[in-house]
Formats: structure tokens, C-alpha cells, sequence
């Protein structure tokens, strides 16, 4: 089947070159077959377009962005808090809880947004305070097989090394 295809490519590739057929033209022309007549303003090039006048948009910046940044990154609050500036919102100033994002605060000003984060105290989650049996259990196993590893390997002891 290789060999019949390595045959049979190269007849057709050569067939296509000999039919000698004038190309399909292509583009805006394609539909008429003609070729665009040539500009009689050859010698006349037309000028360069010329960007057109540059629009400023207004560079919105945050009001007291040192405060807010201090705040954001060097605060009691930074490893616990998400804080975003919204230009558009009466209370620009907000801060989402990183464990539960339900929790968020607004405030209008950088002070009063570091007064309602010392303020608030968001429930963390729950933690278990004492072992299942199981659990314990489980503990005293793995304590005792690791005292027995460390009483086994050489050099271990009271007056080992003296």
C-alpha cells in the first residue's frame, strides 16, 4: 500500500503541472475574473493617514491609596482579609473575610475601615478539643512503636556515647 501511494502522488503532482490550467482568481475581482485596471495616479501616491486626536480618559485613582495599601498588606487585618477599592460605590472601601466569604464590610474612608475590622470578630471554624477513643487509641499505638524504634536504633540510651 506504501508503495503504491509513493507512486501515485507524485503522478498526480505531475499531472496537475502539466494541465497547464490558469489560476482561479481570488479576492475582490474573483467574481469577474478580470484583473484591476492600474491607477492612472501612479506618480501621485496618496498622503499617509494621520492618527486621529488621542481621547485622555480620566485616570481614576484611590482616594488615601497609601492608607489602603498599608492597611491591605501591612495591617493586623492583611492575613485575614481580601480588600477592594470600588470607584462607583457609596462605601468604596470593602474587605471580604478569607475564610468565610460571606463576612464583608464596607466603609467610605481607610480609618473607618480599619476601626470595623478591630472591631469585628468573625466566628472561626470548629475545632474538636478532645480525641474519639479511636483516635486516641490510634495515638498511643503510633507513640508506642515510635518509642520502641528509637529505644532499637544503635547509640540510642541514657549513657549511650560516653
Amino acid at each position: 500500500m506504501r508503495t503504491l501511494m509513493y507512486l501515485l502522488v507524485p503522478l498526480a503532482v505531475l499531472l496537475l503541472r502539466l494541465a497547464d490550467r490558469e489560476p482561479v482568481p481570488t479576492g475582490r475581482h474573483a467574481a469577474t475574473g478580470k484583473t484591476p485596471a492600474p491607477s492612472t495616479d501612479a506618480a501621485q501616491p496618496s498622503p499617509p493617514r494621520q492618527p486621529g486626536p488621542r481621547r485622555e480618559r480620566p485616570v481614576r485613582r484611590i482616594p488615601d491609596r497609601d492608607a489602603f495599601y498599608r492597611l491591605a498588606e501591612y495591617s493586623r487585618h492583611a492575613s485575614r482579609w481580601n480588600f477592594r477599592y470600588d470607584h462607583d460605590a457609596l462605601a468604596a472601601y470593602t474587605a471580604t473575610h478569607r475564610v468565610n466569604p460571606d463576612v464583608t464590610v464596607a466603609a467610605s474612608s481607610v480609618a473607618a475601615l480599619a476601626d470595623l475590622l478591630g472591631d469585628i470578630d468573625v466566628p472561626s471554624h470548629v475545632r474538636r478539643y478532645q480525641l474519639d477513643p479511636r483516635d486516641r487509641r490510634m495515638a498511643e499505638q503510633e507513640r508506642a512503636e515510635l518509642d520502641l524504634l528509637v529505644s532499637a536504633s544503635p547509640g540510642a540510651g541514657a549513657g549511650a556515647g560516653r
